[in-house]
């Protein structure tokens, strides 16, 4: 079996984490490969990002969500499952805990572990004189660089009109976003085996701007209306990219999606609790 192992760079944890595991997944006779911009993993083989996803059969992601994004990023339109260990903060996304690894990675590797099926977003826009297309695991965010400002954002869904938001900015998020940004901006979380994406607008100046959710076989346009020259769409806090005034989005479940490997001990109602400190007082 061929596995990628990705781990957070800045923590020490992690990268210890990611050495264990590759020594205990090379003595099962699995093939590990790592990313060449990070430190070694012992005799674990290395490939830069645009060939390192090529043919992997599973991937451990060793951190918090922010590395499990980046890796969402570099599998996008894989067949591979992802596995996220936590050895970061909250980890919505990096269900499995380390001390559970040993027990649970032969039912992952045997492919008997469970695992959910994540919605990915596709987003098309105009990056200079180039057509630009990203993917993202949990939401495309337009707002302004630097100073915040308020911009007006024309919302169209199926080329119907929806509304000009008059906002700090606007979210898109899948379900697995709702527990990130969204739910950061006042938007509801929603459960991830849902078909579906919620539009959210940040700090909106009016009352009666409330977050959307809309079928997944929806097409959301968003087309600048303000002449601000620092709007700025970023995927996934992952990568940014400048937006012209008059420039348009458009924005679509992609028609792939991503196989998160889920917690051995927890549901996602047990993370959502354990995560958000429901019931405590």
């Amino acid at each position: 079996m061929q596995v990628g192992v990705i781990y957070r760079e800045e923590s020490e944890r992690a990268r210890d984490l990611a050495l264990s595991e590759s020594e205990k997944l090379t003595a099962k006779g699995c093939t590990v490969r790592t990313l060449d911009s990070q430190a070694p993993l012992g005799k674990a083989a290395t490939a830069a990002e645009k060939d390192w996803a090529r043919d992997l059969d599973l991937v451990i992601v060793f951190g918090g969500d922010g590395t499990l994004l980046r890796a969402a990023q570099l599998v996008v339109g894989q067949d591979v499952k992802v596995m996220g260990v936590n050895a970061g903060g909250l980890g919505f996304l990096t269900e499995v805990r380390p001390e559970e690894l040993d027990s649970f990675i032969d039912d992952v590797l045997e492919d008997k572990a469970p695992y959910s099926e994540r919605i990915v977003l596709s987003c098309e826009f105009m990056h200079g004189a180039q057509e630009t297309h990203v993917y993202c695991l949990n939401e495309i965010s337009i707002t302004c660089a630097g100073l915040p400002r308020v911009i007006d954002l024309e919302t169209r869904i199926n080329d119907v009109f929806v509304t000009s938001f008059r906002a700090d900015g606007l979210l898109v998020s899948t379900p697995t976003g709702s527990t990130a940004y969204c739910m950061a901006a006042g938007g509801p979380i929603v459960h991830p085996d849902l078909n579906c994406l919620t539009i959210t607008p940040v700090c909106p100046h009016t009352l009666t701007s409330r977050p959307l959710v809309i079928p997944g076989s929806s097409v959301i346009k968003v087309t600048m209306q303000s002449d601000a020259k620092t709007v700025h769409l970023t995927a996934d806090s992952q990568m940014a990219y400048p937006l012209p005034p008059g420039g348009s989005v458009i924005m679509k479940v992609a028609p792939y999606g991503l196989k998160l490997v889920c917690s051995p001990s927890m549901s996602y109602y047990e993370i959502l609790r354990t995560k958000l400190r429901w019931g405590e007082r």
